[in-house]
């Protein structure tokens, strides 16, 4: 495979990745809101556990919650 197709198929894979967080990100957010605010109630909206909730609102940037000092 030429340099040109790699350097393609890396961009095309990182332009499908950012666009399934703006997806996810946009899910959580809603079920947030939809919740209003209670993140226990968001991540039952859709099916998963509050930790996997928390979890990718902090790997996408989302989470501002601060967490107990350490």
């Amino acid at each position: 495979m030429s340099s040109s197709i790699k350097r393609l198929a890396a961009r095309l894979r990182w332009h499908a990745c950012a666009g399934a967080m703006m997806v996810c990100g946009g899910l959580l957010l809603g079920a947030l809101k939809r919740s209003g605010g209670v993140k226990k109630r968001a991540a039952q909206s859709l099916g998963i556990s509050f930790r996997s909730f928390r979890y990718r609102l902090e790997k996408l940037g989302l989470d501002d919650d601060p967490g107990l000092p350490e």
